[in-house]
């Protein structure tokens, strides 16, 4: 779930009903290319909806299970292997962050909105840190704080804020921070500058409390792909691409040429052998396998599957596109549409069943969760 920093729209998944004003972002918000040289070839998909969550939970006889303690969850981060999830749970009396038991239901409370809150925006979990941002205010976009929970403390920290002591107002997206091993990272939006919106890229060592600053300028919210901490940057007077360091010392690193420059960019994301992102305009998702040293540019069929927040689980791509979800199948360009939400780990995909879970926009509460083993999951080839 990631966007540029340069991006001045407001968009947290949880808040806004029907479209956003990010599934219709301008081409200058983002970090668009100025022309360069040919790139190497890319395979082409164009993706296909083979139909909905529930048509292929009831052809799979896969169980949902019913939670517990809560009357709705919306998953936005998992566990290895999905023992849990995490994500905003809703009750008869409080809304907050909450874990979910993926075997039994059960739902656990994490933390409690305040009168006011804004809700959860965007979720990262890797054992044993979860680190989230959510919105302290409704109207206020820059009233937001970055947090972290340790699951064998509960420990509750936090990290960052919107709001800065100097009383000075930060000027572009909320963060969309990540975690890795202990070390959590996000670009910090920085007051107004005749520049420009920028961001500083953080790298925050959970345990030692070790800050880093990477970069400075017009960058996108940082991903961990494979062993990398990986951004998107604009220098001054160039063109949009990838900058990256390792994630173990910072030092910096180079990358495919493919990826130096050329690129529109706006969501990003990451796993042990792959990088996504989504162009400025949102109908297009792009992926690079380090493995394989290739590349698969993927176009969506039109402005209902917009791609923003994705996560990358195996060979899977998942996104929140406003009204729905998508499992995009990466390797045939079969997709599945859900209307709820859904999150996934390096093995593992959690999917939040609506109790209407045909028709509408995705208003239904979630009153169910289907977890499955991405590796072994396949949607089969689009229909010519």
């Amino acid at each position: 779930m990631l966007c540029s920093t340069a991006c001045q729209s407001f968009t947290s998944p949880h808040q806004p009903t029907g479209a956003r004003s990010s599934e219709t972002p301008n081409a200058s918000s983002g970090l668009t290319p100025t022309p360069t040289a040919t790139k190497p070839a890319s395979t082409a998909i164009t993706m296909c909806v083979a139909g909905t969550l529930s048509g292929w939970i009831t052809a799979n006889k896969q169980a949902v299970i019913p939670l517990k303690g809560a009357m709705s969850f919306g998953p936005e981060a998992v566990a290895q292997h999905a023992p849990s999830s995490f994500g905003q749970y809703k009750g008869n009396s409080s809304t907050g962050v909450g874990a979910a038991d993926n075997q039994t239901g059960q739902i656990t409370k994490i933390t409690v909105d305040s009168a006011g809150s804004g809700g959860l925006g965007t979720m990262s979990f890797d054992a044993p840190w979860l680190v989230w941002l959510g919105y302290e205010s409704q109207t206020d976009p820059n009233n937001w704080v970055i947090r972290s929970w340790n699951q064998e403390s509960a420990t509750v920290s936090t990290l960052a804020t919107g709001k800065r002591s100097d009383g000075q107002a930060t000027v572009g997206q909320a963060p969309i921070p990540v975690v890795s091993k202990g070390v959590a990272t996000w670009a910090q939006p920085l007051p107004r500058s005749e520049a420009g919106p920028q961001s500083d890229v953080v790298a925050l060592n959970l345990t030692t409390g070790d800050r880093r600053i990477l970069q400075t300028g017009r960058v996108s919210s940082p991903v961990f792909a494979s062993d990398l901490i990986v951004w998107g940057q604009v220098p001054s007077g160039g063109a949009a691409g990838f900058k990256a360091v390792d994630a173990a010392t910072y030092l910096p690193r180079s990358l495919p040429s493919a990826l130096e420059s050329g690129s529109s960019i706006l969501y990003l994301a990451g796993s042990n052998d792959r990088l996504a992102w989504g162009s400025v305009d949102g109908t297009s998702l792009h992926v690079w396998n380090f493995t394989k040293s290739s590349q698969t540019d993927i176009t969506v069929p039109g402005r209902d599957y917009i791609v923003q927040f994705i996560h990358l689980s195996d060979h899977f791509a998942l996104w929140f596109a406003g009204s729905r979800s998508v499992i995009l199948d990466l390797d045939s360009g079969v997709a599945i549409d859900v209307r709820g939400e859904v999150a996934g780990s390096a093995n593992a995909m959690v999917a939040g069943v609506p109790s209407s879970n045909e028709g509408g926009t995705g208003s239904s509460p979630t009153t169910g969760l289907v977890t499955w083993p991405s590796s072994t999951m396949h949607l089969g080839k689009c229909q010519t």
